[in-house]
């Protein structure tokens, strides 16, 4: 790395600064089955020595039939990974504190599931560099990181417990880590890029779609540099392709100790996901247009992503041919399946590991904003509009409304394509109905209007049935507990916590404040 480069410690600082935010809004426990599979895989690994899955007393069976008569989830193991030295740690923290059964295992969740909190800080880091090895100086750079960061639904997953904010970061490390490459000609730089292309394969199967593309991209950086041998091409690729070979035959492996069978994940025990090519025109319009998973609707600031892609590709006509090639491969491998929207879940999670890649393609605009106000304003409305969807996904647990319609017999089209069940219209609803019962006393009921056998009829949601949990702010620290312990406990942590995000935020502006001087490659 450049001296320039080295003296740059704003990309700690980004990182310090969104970890503050995200454990400020820290969700703290499960949100869907995927979840709770992954951290019992987790709390398997570092408890056991094993992957099975054991059930809790009084709790459903988790997972599939495998090996021994045992269950274990049908996932792969990189986010199990990840949160296993979370777990291990929160384990022998809590072995010798007075504390209940129940408040270790509320630990041992927070744990897990904090995982995403550093993974999705992390990828906000590496964007920055990214940005940075483009020739951005250190406010766009930054600016970019807390874009992605604050801007788009990757602070949301921050909260979760998918596994998507890994795959996201091992892409865009691994397109990062090429970039380098492009710049320095190391090649051990193409091997990391590999093995961090692998460990997102080793995270999610579908993952493997990105390959071609990170191979595209290192094609394209030799044809920048000036090198055209065949004999070095193959070798390059070799470097690319090992470790991504290795993990995979590491994913079959991990198959056939689970199930007996190399190629079975668990996922062919249930019903094929494939709708057909028809379906293409579904997936398309449910990705950009719908009212309930819009790429844009829970993104407000890739609306500006179309007006970019022109001057980023004059400027990065490598990297946008990778970009672009990102987006398509996504949209045509997701777009035929019936299970496009990888529901239950808030906003296109499907499409998150492309976000970040999409933010860099806003760095164009980010630095013509500084001189152009007109852009710098409709940025940062954007940018509210961003930060607005957001809350609204942190505030607002997703999970049991969809529980709610489902029990209406509603189905995943509805609530992802009729404007008036928008997830995003309810989660205003739920905080604009709990304010006005705290005030008058009454909640507001949710009521949907649809057009059927040629009348207008009224669906209700009543507000004062509505789960509770449902209805409470959805943040670990600063929501009602049942003892005095863990209200007070949690309470001044997560006071102390939004001190320390000031205090790094202040920093941070500091930093930047200075001469912002682009990097020299």
């Amino acid at each position: 790395m450049p001296p320039e480069t080295r003296r740059d410690r704003i990309g700690p600082g980004i990182f310090l600064l969104l970890v503050c935010v995200y454990l400020v809004t820290f969700g703290g426990h499960f949100y869907s089955g995927d979840g709770i599979e992954v951290a019992r895989t987790a709390e398997s690994i570092v408890l056991r020595g094993d992957l099975a899955l054991v059930r809790s007393e009084g709790e459903r069976e988790w997972g599939y039939p495998g090996r021994g008569g045992r269950r274990f989830a049908p996932y792969a193991l990189g986010q199990s990974l990840a949160e296993a030295p979370l777990i291990a740690v929160a384990a022998a923290a809590a072995a010798p504190l007075p504390l209940d059964a129940h408040l270790k295992t509320r630990l041992l969740h927070a744990a897990a599931v904090s995982s995403n909190v550093f993974i999705s800080a992390a990828a906000g880091w590496v964007l920055l560099l990214f940005a940075r090895r483009l020739g951005y100086g250190r406010r766009v750079a930054a600016s970019l990181a807390l874009m992605y960061g604050l801007g788009t639904m990757a602070w949301v997953y921050a909260h979760h417990d998918f596994a998507d904010p890994l795959t996201a970061l091992t892409l865009l490390g691994s397109a990062c880590l090429l970039r380098r490459y492009g710049d320095a000609g190391a090649r051990n730089d193409i091997v990391l890029a590999g093995i961090l292309l692998g460990l997102s394969l080793f995270t999610k199967y579908q993952m493997v779609i990105y390959a071609p593309v990170i191979w595209l991209y290192l094609v394209f950086l030799r044809k920048d540099r000036g090198e055209r041998g065949l004999t070095s091409l193959i070798r390059d690729t070799a470097l690319l392709a090992t470790p991504v070979v290795l993990f995979g035959l590491g994913d079959l492996a991990v198959n056939y100790w689970k199930f007996g069978s190399l190629m079975a994940t668990g996922y062919e025990q249930e019903a094929s996901p494939w709708a057909g090519l028809p379906h293409v025109a579904v997936g398309l319009y449910g990705f950009l247009l719908s009212p309930g998973k819009s790429l844009f609707l829970y993104n407000p600031l890739l609306v500006a992503w179309p007006f970019a892609v022109p001057s980023f590709r004059r400027s990065h006509r490598s990297e946008c041919r990778m970009v672009l090639a990102a987006v398509a491969v996504t949209l045509a491998f997701f777009s035929p399946l019936y299970w496009w929207h990888g529901d239950w879940s808030w906003g296109p999670r499907y499409l998150l590991p492309l976000i970040p890649l999409m933010v860099l393609t806003l760095a164009p605009l980010a630095r013509a904003a500084v001189d152009a106000p007109r852009l710098r304003r409709a940025l940062a409305a954007l940018a509210v509009a961003a930060i607005v969807v957001n809350l609204l996904g942190l505030t607002v647990n997703f999970f049991f409304y969809i529980r709610a319609l489902t029990g209406m017999e509603f189905v995943h089209d509805d609530w992802n394509f009729i404007p008036g069940l928008s997830p995003v219209a309810f989660h205003a609803h739920v905080i604009h109905s709990d304010l006005h019962e705290a005030l008058f006393g009454e909640p507001i009921d949710f009521v949907y209007r649809a057009w059927r056998d040629g009348k207008f009829v009224d669906a209700v949601i009543p507000m004062g049935e509505y789960s509770r949990q449902g209805k409470v702010p959805d943040y670990f620290f600063f929501r009602p507990y049942d003892t005095a312990l863990e209200q007070w406990s949690l309470g001044l942590t997560g006071t102390f916590l939004v001190a320390m995000t000031v205090i790094v935020a202040l920093r941070v502006r500091r930093s930047l404040s200075g001469r912002d001087e682009a990097h020299v490659r």
